[in-house]
């Protein structure tokens, strides 16, 4: 009886450490996820922010442009792994400030295939 009662408390020990185990593996999966899935999305918010911008200023709709670059310098400030986007849409805004438009969709489409891994 007692081998019973040793092979019960044994099965349940066993169990317990395993939801451990699962525990802590789902612990430190979890939040390297959540952390992955904002930066997708910020980079495709300021994608379409800097598609805004380039449709914009060569439609001819400079102050709404310069608007559109301004909100993806803004989101750029808060993700140090797109400094060098944040430069080109930095140099864009110099570029519509100086009357170049045509430099300023360049910098700004160089930005974008900078978020986009290219």
């Amino acid at each position: 009886m007692k081998k019973t009662s040793s092979n019960k408390i044994s099965t349940r020990l066993a169990v317990v450490i395993s939801a451990m185990i699962i525990s802590s593996m789902v612990t430190q999966l979890v939040p390297a996820y959540v952390l992955a899935t904002p930066a997708s999305t910020s980079n495709q918010s300021i994608g379409q922010q800097i598609d805004s911008a380039i449709t914009a200023i060569q439609g001819g709709n400079i102050d709404e442009g310069r608007k559109q670059l301004l909100l993806s310098e803004k989101l750029l400030e808060d993700m140090p792994s797109a400094s060098a986007a944040e430069k080109h849409i930095e140099a864009a805004l110099q570029a519509l400030k100086q009357g170049d438009n045509t430099g300023s969709v360049t910098h700004a489409e160089e930005a974008k295939k900078m978020l986009n891994g290219r």
